[in-house]
């Protein structure tokens, strides 16, 4: 199946949007990873912009950059998101609170601590009430996440929001989910032949394929995020995009099988 790709986002360690990202991904520019500040996202109200945790900042922050360059109104947008485990700090604060004698959680940590919490704050600061859909596939978040997005934009025939995201885990969860650092990713997807679209890609899943098959970044520097973060599996497909030639990717999906993306200008 194909669709188009109308805006692009990316937020992570040394790489702070598109315009930004794309030299680097291109070679031109090296590579320094460096913290990350998550901001409160602009869209959300006074209220909900105190009440959101890093895993919500960083998603809606890197899904506006994607739909701003698509210039499709938001609440137009269906949307995807995909996280591994959704956030870890609101869990590890509700177990911390559960090991106490009072056992007193709140109930702004248990809101945030469900996994299609950054989705509900997208639909409610972006005032969109589009059908949303929340995925986890552990390591495989973006490539399945990635084939629900281009699966709805071709069978309901409309543009959709994808949006993929991990931050790391508080201790001690760290050390039994290992997670480099913040990295978020998104694509506004519509309809293959519709007018504003970037690139053209065609997505394919297949049951089985070999691992030296798998794409990688072409850059070592980012092979460490690529492989510490589950949203860092789109740094192939990103790392196309900003080079602007035809291009196959191929990305590891569940039960051995592979997605294999072939993008054209």
């Amino acid at each position: 199946m194909q669709v188009s790709i109308a805006g692009i986002g990316i937020l992570g360690p040394g790489l702070e949007g598109w315009a930004d990202s794309a030299p680097i991904l291109r070679g031109e520019t090296p590579y320094h990873a460096r913290e990350l500040e998550l901001v409160a996202p602009s869209i959300l109200s006074p209220r909900e912009r105190r009440r959101s945790g890093p895993v919500v900042r960083l998603a809606l922050n890197v899904a506006q950059q994607a739909v701003e360059q698509s210039g499709i109104a938001a609440q137009d947008l269906a949307a995807v998101f995909g996280c591994s485990a959704g956030s870890g700090l609101e869990v590890h604060q509700i177990l911390d609170a559960l090991s106490q004698p009072e056992m007193l959680v709140s109930p702004t940590q248990f809101h945030n601590s469900v996994h299609n919490a950054a989705v509900g704050y997208w639909c409610i600061g972006a005032s969109c009430h589009q059908a949303s859909t929340s995925i986890a596939a552990y390591d495989y978040s973006f490539p399945a996440a990635l084939l629900k997005a281009a699966a709805q934009t071709v069978t309901e025939d409309r543009p959709v929001l994808l949006c993929v995201y991990d931050c790391p885990f508080p201790s001690p969860l760290h050390g039994k989910r290992t997670i480099l650092a913040p990295l978020g990713v998104s694509l506004v997807l519509t309809p293959a032949g519709r007018t504003g679209g970037l690139k053209t890609l065609a997505v394919d899943w297949q049951p089985d394929g070999p691992p030296e098959m798998l794409s990688a970044p072409s850059d070592e520097a980012l092979h460490p995020l690529w492989q510490g973060n589950p949203a860092g599996r789109a740094l192939p497909l990103f790392e196309a995009l900003a080079l602007g030639e035809p291009a196959t990717v191929i990305l590891r999906y569940p039960d051995e099988g592979i997605l294999r993306l072939e993008l054209s200008c």
